[in-house]
């Protein structure tokens, strides 16, 4: 029983690494086509005309973003509503997915100043459905891949493997929301908390590893090599107390097996692999705090976690660096 347990937990994660590396090569593939686009829009067509295209360009886009608007509806949804569809659902419908990539590209098209994150956030979110709905055999298990998916594939979106950490972890697994006043069923994740955390790494590693330009076997592996970095947070820190030092081995040791890994399978890209594995590692949040340390006036304390926070990134590109040149890749 125990065994079948792990097996099923085991397929979860893998399909928790693919679900992300899906994701992440649909949101490269749909900003590939908003840089040919705009490049066609702008550059090839722009410059057979004078200084009055911009003008046209617009006034043509407005109307043609406005008449598909009429046709097919308010696509896309903006953020704040896919997200609370996909935290009270579990799910985002994925029908219209052609419908919302479309909605999302053609104002980029025609110059929207807009994030492309703006309009993509839907069309991700049905993309991680679509492949949940494919993985049924995970039972209950379902909604949470999907969930955990999303949030990863917006985090590479974003570039920033945090933003959507919280909402996977947020919540205590009992209906109703946060404060038990919300509609039944609209549970988050039910995960034990290290199963969380181990599986968005893999997700947002496999992700990250696909939206640089990493093929879907480099998302795999970074996927899986996360799991070696879960396995190092839980492992190294009562043997190692001092950060930085934990950071290098970190490092050292996951950009080893990744060399070792890239020299066995030829079609592995090492730094795909160790830049979807490199962004969970990175002090993004501890910098964060210094600035905003030195900007209320904790001028000393600011400093002193500003200077700390570099020697942790100044440790993490060693130890893969280190890495590299001892293996030769």
């Amino acid at each position: 029983m125990r065994l079948a347990k792990l097996a099923n937990r085991t397929l979860f994660v893998l399909s928790v690494v693919v679900t992300g590396s899906v994701a992440g090569a649909f949101v490269w593939a749909l900003l590939f086509v908003m840089n040919l686009g705009i490049s066609f829009v702008w550059d090839s067509v722009g410059a057979r005309f004078g200084i009055y295209f911009p003008l046209a360009a617009c006034l043509v886009g407005g109307l043609v973003v406005g008449l598909f608007a009429k046709r097919f509806g308010p696509y896309p949804e903006d953020l704040d509503t896919v997200m609370a569809k996909v935290k009270r659902d579990g799910r985002y419908d994925y029908d219209k997915l052609g419908v919302m990539s479309i909605a999302a590209l053609l104002p980029l098209f025609f110059g929207g100043s807009i994030g492309p994150e703006a309009g993509l956030t839907g069309a991700v979110a049905g993309i991680c459905t679509w492949v949940g709905d494919r993985m049924k055999r995970f039972g209950a298990d379902f909604q949470q891949l999907t969930s955990v998916g999303t949030m990863a594939a917006l985090s590479a979106i974003f570039t920033a493997p945090l933003f959507g950490f919280a909402a996977p972890l947020y919540g205590d697994g009992k209906d109703g929301g946060e404060n038990g006043d919300g509609p039944k069923g609209a549970a988050t994740i039910t995960l034990p908390k290290n199963s969380k955390i181990v599986v968005y790494f893999c997700a947002i590693a496999g992700a990250l590893a696909a939206f640089f330009g990493g093929t879907a076997l480099d998302g795999l592996a970074a996927g899986l090599f996360a799991l070696v970095l879960c396995v190092l947070q839980i492992v190294l820190p009562p043997l190692c107390k001092n950060k930085v030092l934990f950071n290098f081995l970190s490092a050292f040791a996951v950009g080893a097996l990744i060399c070792l890994a890239c020299r066995l399978v030829p079609a592995l890209h090492s730094d795909k692999v160790i830049i979807g594995d490199i962004m969970l590692l990175i002090p993004g949040l501890a910098f964060t705090n210094a600035v905003k340390d030195i900007f209320i006036g904790d001028t000393i304390s600011g400093v002193m976690r500003l200077i700390e926070t570099i020697l942790w990134a100044a440790a993490l590109a060693l130890g893969f660096a280190l890495a590299g040149w001892l293996l030769g890749v």
